[in-house]
């Protein structure tokens, strides 16, 4: 069944790690499992945020678009886990990306998927207020039963704990409901085990995929549990699953937990290896979730036979993470594991689905499949009831590679009250909980340290001054303190494996300050092998200052935030000088306040080269050839620069001020300001180092664009020809400084245009010789060179 994609925000590919060996259908020993998680090894949770950032950013330099998951600060609803409360951070990512790069919006959980093309769309989504961690898209591949008599499942189904009217959702490659084990169905439903089927990967048309992996993991629930149903999601495409369509899974399952009477989730995938609990990953904040939906999330720790460390996402802090045994109860040399594990379950040779698997993926359904039928003996319990009787009634085992005691699952004792369980501890645990000093946002870290003779299983952890929703104990973790800066306090509670819980809460304290510093102004001032900047005043609310951080590229852009580029020391001093740089070469720079707590400013970005002469270029302009008078606006200028390097620039202004430059030229045009009166022309000029004149140089001319008044003719017939005599023509502008005469046959000329001077003479007369009717204009000229339209007549020669 396709399932309509959900666009989401943020992606992580999960290369979805089936906890398999895929060469268990063979005679080779479960120790040769080959199917290794992909992903980090051996990172703790800030390690491993760390190396996502760094991947992110490599690819997205690269020019690669990346599928991302993004995190939000949003409270689950208080009862119905339907609708989410807090939509502005929502509002906001979708603003800052474009429609099409929106891949998942969760409904149910505080999830989002999306498409990110570069470094600066990155950090917008980073810099969203309510937006917790932006991580790269993971890909999780797959993980892959002793027989039921090792868990006791025969005795808790004896007990009528057999699953019935619960579902478990299996999310794998799909499951093959035609197969017998199954219920030889023609199609999911009804009578069917498999009640619900759909493809959350792009969908591949099958049920299940060639290596049956889904097949087998959800036969081993229908083993352990035979009256429950299963619910098959299909978040495989191919050999890997995105954490993006895993996410869109479980939002699912949240919304359609009562629909279906869904009680656990079974995940056998992951990726990567935590040496600690990852309470901020992607999916392990969609566990948190569907713990508070009442659903319990079993998930395998991986099979890459880490000593210490398992897989994401068991390493959420409200997952169920299960390890593998053999069939004699021994742990899988393949099987992961990590002092913060739950549960260990058999692993080894399960066959169901017409397959033979081996890992921690077959040991995962058994406990699944335990969870359900746990629901069936104990209808009124919660995930936390349900966890504490698996871990308390489990046999403890030793990893004899780290020396770990896990519980293993005993689904007999868990169903018959615990009478397995060891001697009563009615001692509750005892610790100590430490904060950071000082703290840059909502979600705090915090370290646990506690001891308890039956093993503390579960904690507690908020700023209330009371608590009843208790998780997962992890030795690490987050938690949300109230919004504002100032001193907040968080109490933790811990519960051991016999239910005894701390009587006073655990407390400590910190310093919130999630207000970044304000950046001062800064300036930079190229020298001689050096760029010497300046920073002005900045400032901080909060912890204080505690410095500045400067960070420099010679790209064509400053680095976006002061986490990228090339950094300088930081330093308390506001004078920064950059020194042993190569002349010519333009730096760029962006300088960041910092305070005590650890925030960092968006900061001042400012850029300047350094030069190896540091004189400015002189120069000199004339306009038009040094002329007094010009008619029209458009002047042709002449400048000279002269400077120990090239001069490369200048600045042409009517005014004392100017920042158009162009490339140097020993001539130009320019326009001035019409209408008559003085014109001044400025020039300012650059060298090839930015050294700039530090005066202009400057010219004046004259504008006279009026033309002079028509003059008066009179005009006399003589024999063979006409006499013309000029006067009275006036030039209110540069001054008359001739005229011109033109003629023509029968009729006067247009124009001026063809026109000769009429000679210099007091009167001023003109003859023109001819016979008939001889036509004349005779037009006034003024020094600018303006000519009117002067007087004209047509006169008859004698």
């Amino acid at each position: 069944m396709h399932h309509p994609r959900l666009r989401v925000f943020l992606v992580a590919v999960f290369t979805l790690a089936l906890a398999c060996d895929p060469g268990a259908e063979r005679t080779a020993l479960p120790d040769a499992a080959t199917d290794h998680d992909a992903g980090p090894v051996g990172l703790d949770p800030a390690e491993s945020d760390a190396a996502d950032r760094a991947a992110l950013i490599a690819a997205l330099d690269r020019g690669e678009p990346q599928r991302v998951l993004i995190v939000l600060d949003e409270p689950a609803a208080p009862s119905t886990h339907t609708a989410l409360i807090a939509p502005a951070a929502r509002l906001a990512v979708l603003a800052a990306l474009a429609p099409d790069d929106v891949i998942f919006v969760g409904s149910t959980l505080p999830l989002m998927g999306a498409r990110v093309h570069d470094r600066a769309t990155l950090e917008a989504l980073v810099r969203v207020p309510g937006v917790l961690r932006v991580e790269p898209e993971h890909l999780l591949t797959r993980t892959v039963v002793p027989s039921l008599t090792l868990i006791h499942q025969p005795d808790a189904l004896a007990r009528g704990a057999d699953g019935r009217g619960y579902s478990v959702a299996v999310l794998d490659t799909g499951a093959d409901y035609t197969t017998p084990e199954l219920g030889a169905c023609a199609a999911p439903g009804g009578a069917c085990v498999v009640s619900y089927a759909q493809d959350f990967a792009p969908d591949d048309h099958t049920r299940d995929d060639t290596v049956r992996h889904g097949t087998n993991v959800a036969t081993i629930v229908h083993a352990v549990a035979p009256s429950a149903h299963v619910v098959a999601l299909d978040v495989f495409n191919g050999t890997s699953g995105s954490s993006l369509d895993i996410a869109a899974a479980l939002d699912w399952v949240i919304a359609n937990r009562a629909t279906y009477a869904i009680v656990a989730v079974n995940m056998s995938l992951g990726y990567g290896g935590f040496t600690a609990p990852c309470p901020s990953e992607g999916l392990a904040v969609a566990l948190g979730r569907v713990r508070d939906a009442g659903i319990a999330a079993a998930v395998a720790t991986g099979n890459s036979g880490f000593t210490s460390a398992i897989s994401s996402p068991a390493c959420a802090p409200t997952a169920i993470s299960v390890g593998a045994v053999d069939s004699t109860g021994v742990v899988a040399s393949f099987s992961n594991s990590a002092s913060f594990a739950t549960l260990l379950a058999p692993g080894v040779y399960i066959a169901g689905g017409g397959v033979v698997m081996s890992g921690t993926s077959q040991a995962t359904p058994h406990v699944a499949g335990a969870i359900a039928a746990l629901r069936t003996a104990y209808p009124s319990d919660t995930v936390t009831d349900a966890i504490a009787r698996l871990v308390g009634t489990g046999v403890r085992t030793t990893d004899a590679r780290n020396g770990i005691a896990l519980p293993r699952l005993d689904l007999g004792a868990a169903t018959a009250g615990g009478t397995t369980a060891p001697p009563p501890d009615v001692t509750p645990p005892t610790g100590t909980v430490t904060l950071p000093t000082w703290a840059t946002s909502t979600t705090v870290s915090f370290r646990i340290s506690a001891s308890d003779a039956s093993g503390v299983t579960s904690m507690c952890v908020t700023t209330a001054t009371t608590c009843t929703t208790f998780v997962a104990f992890a030795a690490t973790g987050t938690v949300v303190v109230p919004s504002g800066d100032g001193v907040k306090t968080v109490r933790a509670w811990l519960r051991d494996a016999a239910g005894n819980t701390t009587l006073s809460p655990l407390t400590a304290t910190t310093n919130l300050d999630a207000t970044r510093p304000t950046t001062g102004a800064v300036t930079a001032t190229g020298g001689i092998g050096r760029v010497v900047l300046q920073v002005g005043a900045s400032t901080d609310a909060g912890s204080g200052l505690a410095g500045h951080r400067v960070v420099f590229s010679t790209g064509t852009a400053a680095p976006t935030t002061c986490a990228t580029g090339t950094a300088l020391p930081d330093t308390t001093s506001t004078t920064i000088a950059h020194e042993g740089l190569t002349n010519g070469t333009t730096y760029r720079y962006r300088v960041c306040a910092l305070d005590r707590a650890g925030n960092v400013g968006t900061g001042n970005t400012v850029s300047a080269t350094a030069v190896p002469e540091l004189d400015p270029p002189t120069g000199t302009i004339l306009i038009a050839s040094g002329a007094t008078w010009t008619r029209t606006p458009t002047v042709a200028l002449t400048l000279t620069a002269t400077d120990a390097s090239s001069v490369t620039t200048m600045c042409l202004s009517s005014t004392t001020s100017c920042t158009a430059w162009r490339a140097f030229a020993r001539t130009s045009s320019f326009g001035v300001a019409s209408g008559a009166g003085t014109r001044t022309v400025y020039a300012w000029f650059r060298d090839q180092w930015g050294n700039t004149s530090t005066a202009p140089a400057s010219d004046t001319i004259q504008l006279d664009s009026t033309a002079p008044t028509a003059p008066t003719v009179v005009a006399t017939a003589i024999t063979g020809g006409i006499t013309l005599t000029i006067s009275g023509s006036s030039d209110a502008g540069s001054g008359i400084a001739g005229f011109v005469l033109a003629s023509a046959r029968t009729t006067a000329p247009a124009s001026c245009a063809t026109a000769t001077a009429v000679p210099e003479a007091t009167p001023r007369t003109a003859t023109i010789t001819g016979t008939g009717a001889i036509g004349w204009r005779v037009c006034a000229r003024d020094v600018a060179g303006n000519v009117g339209v002067g007087a004209s007549g047509v006169t008859t020669a004698r």
